[in-house]
Parts: C-alpha cells; sequence; structure tokens
C-alpha cells in the first residue's frame, strides 16, 4: 500500500518538479549552472514562493552556495533542486523527491571512462553526447565549461577525477551534488526519486 501511495505522490510531485526546474534555469546565470543569489531570493520576495527563502546558512551547508566571487554568491542549480528542502515526507520513512538527473548523467560517464580518472578530451567528448530535459545530445561545450574542465586537470597532473563535487573550489563540469552524497551517506529514510 505505502509504495501504491509513494508512486501516486510521485507522479502527482513530477509536475511541480519539472516546474521548479524551468524556474530556476530561467534565473541561471550565462550558462553556469548557478543563479545570482539575488536572483534567488527576490523570486521569493517579489514572487511569493515557498521556494527559493533558504538561508544562506542552509544552501551553504546543502553544498549549493558558490562563494568563490564574494561579491556575486550563487546558487548551484542541481545541488539546490536535489535539496531535502523541495522533498515532501509522505510517511515516517519515504519522502518524495525529484529525480536527480546528475545522477543518471554521471553514471554514463562513469561507464564510458571506467576509470577513476580521464583526459579532459575523453570527457568533453562523452559529456557533448549526453543531454538531459535541459540540454540537448551532441553539442558544444561552453569556452566557460571547456575552460573549468581544463582547469581541473592541470591541477591534477593532466587529468579529471571522476569523484569531486559541485560546491567545492575546483568545481566539476559534471558531478553528484554534495547534497546527494550527505544525503545518501546520513539517511535512514527511503528516499523515492521520480522521474
Amino acid at each position: 500500500v505505502a509504495h501504491q501511495v509513494t508512486d501516486r505522490m510521485g507522479f502527482w510531485q513530477q509536475p511541480a518538479c519539472g516546474g521548479l526546474q524551468e524556474t530556476l534555469v530561467k534565473m541561471e546565470d550565462r550558462g553556469t549552472g548557478r543563479a545570482r543569489l539575488a536572483s534567488f531570493y527576490g523570486k521569493s520576495l517579489h514572487e511569493g514562493t515557498w521556494q527559493f527563502s533558504e538561508s544562506e546558512s542552509y544552501l551553504r551547508q546543502l553544498g549549493a552556495l558558490d562563494e568563490s566571487n564574494p561579491s556575486n554568491p550563487r546558487v548551484i542549480i542541481p545541488n539546490y533542486m536535489y535539496g531535502a528542502s523541495n522533498c515532501i515526507p509522505t510517511t515516517e520513512h519515504i519522502s518524495v523527491c525529484c529525480a536527480n538527473e546528475c545522477e543518471v548523467i554521471t553514471q554514463h560517464l562513469e561507464a564510458a571512462v571506467a576509470c577513476s580518472e580521464a583526459p579532459p578530451e575523453t570527457i568533453s567528448a562523452i559529456v557533448t553526447s549526453l543531454s538531459s530535459s535541459t540540454v540537448p545530445g551532441n553539442r558544444t561545450l561552453s569556452a566557460l565549461m571547456l575552460h573549468r574542465l581544463n582547469s581541473i586537470a592541470a591541477s591534477h597532473s593532466g587529468v579529471v577525477p571522476m569523484v569531486g563535487s559541485l560546491h567545492s573550489g575546483s568545481t566539476t563540469l559534471i558531478q553528484e551534488s554534495a547534497h546527494t552524497r550527505m544525503w545518501r551517506a546520513q539517511r535512514t529514510r527511503r528516499t523515492l526519486m521520480i522521474g
């Protein structure tokens, strides 16, 4: 019975997940996967949405606050989107959350690379072929993304480690969100991912 309830809840929740993602992508700062913190809070202040009101401290703990430029803090979209504040607890042991597309993409990337590190050219070639709900496959990576990828490789003997997080100083191109790793390690609740 619990599975039937959560399956139906997941079906009901999916449009909300898509709407949240669409709103965040519209706030995105020049293809960075991040939204300016001022824009993020402005959505809550000016449009009265319940999302986008989490404290900076919570966003930092979640791994969703990029403070690499102190004069322009930004919210890391995937880390925020898959945060616990966007899940709906349905029972004491089950929460319904948005499906984490980053996990699927990371799994494809890891399977294609098949080792713990790879040259940036290899990763770039694989990533350009992958698609998501917001990005088509068979595309060209932006100069910013290629720069980030090459910067990571430069600080790791010419290769990109396949383990990391979007919130660290060495921001990676595609990695599992800090929240996902933290939640996976600490949770005692069964989380239903919907998609």
